[in-house]
């Protein structure tokens, strides 16, 4: 053997998927969904579980009424907020493309009680959400066309709520249907409706454009809100920025949701890579389209533990994936700060927001903490005592051991 002959024969080539493979072996999973989406599929999802226009137009009221117009720049201070989050997704979706991201990344990196309690929070944010988007509808159908108001005129507010629920049942219905057929229905019903959906965004913000009636100034303008309360303008633009997973309020609810391309990653084309691509561009989208509209929760058990490992040194990116290098550690933490911060601010219990009309019951001002702290509690108790023992891989999905 002279010494420029290998000392072996060269590697195979590995099969394509077969890196994302290893990273769900690594959980302990065994691959079983077939992959066939790409990249603008994945891209897709996110974009429609942010759900721009919906958001945009359905929360546009609340903002300007607590804020006025210059609560536009909470808009660039949510995306700058949920951007230090979605790169660290990324970067866990470069290593970990798993379904049920947000579960998986939490036990992952913060073990099985917190992992538990992650999943717990994240079905309930993923139930109540659909559901309050759908019944939300009926304040735009009914202004289509009177044709929407199926239960009498809506001329009382036990109409419109009655009618509100049949419309969102219809939905929530419809779409659960789409689901039930399998990703590759999902994906293209999905994938067209975003395409429209951008189509028509960038379309809207040039009309916008070519009708305006107010110079830039109006997004200065406070029409005088916050005069009279403790903190001034502050607690106004604050309570107007209000957040990801209460859904009568503004621009971070609009952004969140954009690990539901990570969800997808056992059933993606090259997850590894497309998955953080789709975190960000997702994310990237939502705050460059609906900014200019208006210019003319759960994800702490992923980043905090995360944060952990981080000072521990006990945290690797995938080679040859997305990574934050040097800034990996100042971006987790600053995720968190970010995190904590909209956590206190969306729970933090103002008349206005959860009891804006008399009379006045304290358990409605601080429903936001009742309300998570009972989901949360009922979580782990069931956890602790009936699901503890149950944590495990199911065999018929577990990853084959090595001899």
């Amino acid at each position: 053997m002279t010494a420029t002959e290998p000392d072996g024969p060269p590697p195979e080539p590995r099969p394509d998927g077969a890196h994302d493979d290893d990273s769900l072996t690594e959980l302990g999973y065994r691959p079983e969904l077939e992959r066939t989406l790409g990249n603008f599929h994945t891209f897709a999802a996110g974009i429609s579980y942010i759900s721009l226009l919906t958001g945009t137009f359905q929360l546009f009221y609340f903002g300007v009424a607590h804020g006025g117009p210059a609560y536009w720049w909470s808009w660039p201070m949510v995306f700058t907020g949920q951007l230090m989050v979605a790169l660290c997704f990324a970067e866990l979706a470069g290593r970990y493309p798993v379904a049920g991201s947000v579960y998986n990344w939490s036990k992952l990196l913060g073990g099985p009680h917190v992992g538990w309690l992650g999943g717990w929070m994240m079905m309930t944010a993923s139930m109540v959400s659909p559901a309050a988007v759908a019944l939300a509808y009926q304040v735009t159908l009914e202004q289509v066309s009177a044709w929407f108001q199926v239960i009498g005129d809506g001329s009382t507010g036990t109409e419109r709520a009655a009618n509100a629920v049949l419309l969102g049942s219809v939905l929530v219905l419809f779409t659960t249907l789409v689901n039930g057929f399998g990703v590759k229905l999902m994906a293209r019903i999905n994938s067209a409706g975003v395409a429209i959906e951008l189509i028509a965004t960038v379309v809207l913000i040039l009309l916008l454009a070519a009708n305006i009636t107010r110079g830039p100034s109006v997004a200065l303008d406070t029409l005088g809100r916050g005069q009279g309360e403790s903190l001034g303008y502050l607690g106004a633009f604050l309570t107007a920025s209000l957040a990801s997973a209460y859904v009568s309020l503004a621009s971070a609810y609009v952004m969140y949701g954009f690990d539901t391309a990570s969800s997808l990653g056992e059933e993606s084309l090259d997850p590894g890579r497309n998955a953080p691509r789709a975190i960000l561009r997702a994310l990237v989208a939502s705050f460059a389209l609906g900014g200019l509209i208006l210019l003319f929760f759960a994800y702490l058990m992923v980043t905090l533990p995360m944060l952990v490992r981080r000072l521990r040194s006990q945290w690797r990116p995938a080679e040859g994936r997305f990574s934050l290098g040097r800034l990996g550690l100042t971006v987790n933490a600053l995720a968190v700060l970010w995190g904590t911060a909209m956590t206190v601010n969306l729970a933090w219990p103002r008349a206005q927001v959860y009891n804006a009309t008399g009379p006045q019951h304290w358990y409605l001002r601080w429903g936001a903490v009742l309300f998570v702290g009972a989901i949360a509690l009922g979580g782990f108790t069931s956890y602790w005592f009936v699901q503890r023992a149950r944590t495990g891989v199911l065999a018929e999905h577990a990853a084959a051991t090595a001899p």
